[in-house]
């Protein structure tokens, strides 16, 4: 086999592994859902739920300050993501979805590590209350082979919120 030809193929090999990657990474395994995002994550509010919307509720809407707080936690999460820091994406993380999704966490940020990869955010909806003390945001998640829409899920209230879930 010539040295092109081998080359072609090892370079071949490592796209195939890091597009393998990415996909585990984006929430193929379904316990967190879990994608990392860039630091283009964006708060642009509109976007329409699509299929993803659930049924209006009859829960108090989200003030401008528990809306903001739950933006800010949103892009606290996918920066720690994207720094990889799977420590300060885990501190975000209600402690039951923490004890279940953790150690997928870890393992998918360390797999964007490996390959140097970094991912888009963006905001699909606007942050709606969906219970007493709970809320969710619709995120796209832009990876370099395709685009996902993450539900994430949150409990609390006022400036102080934390994440319960955050699935495919």
């Amino acid at each position: 086999m010539s040295y092109r030809r081998t080359h072609l193929c090892m370079a071949c090999v490592l796209l195939l592994a890091c597009a393998m990657v990415i996909a585990a990474a984006c929430g193929s395994s379904g316990s967190s859902g879990g994608a990392a995002a860039s630091p283009q994550a964006t708060s642009s509010g509109g976007g329409s739920p699509g299929s993803l919307a659930s049924p209006a509720t009859s829960a108090t809407p989200l003030t401008d300050a528990e809306a903001t707080a739950v933006r800010a936690l949103t892009k606290a999460y996918w920066d720690a993501y994207n720094t990889r820091d799977p420590e300060a994406a885990l501190a975000l993380l209600s402690p039951e979805y923490r004890a279940s999704a953790g150690e997928s966490i870890r393992s998918e940020i360390g797999r964007l590590k490996t390959f140097g990869v970094k991912l888009g955010v963006t905001e699909k909806s606007p942050p709606e209350a969906t219970g007493s003390g709970k809320a969710k945001l619709l995120v796209t998640i832009k990876t370099p082979i395709d685009t996902r829409t993450v539900v994430m899920q949150f409990s609390g209230g006022g400036d102080t919120w934390i994440i319960t879930s955050a699935e495919e």
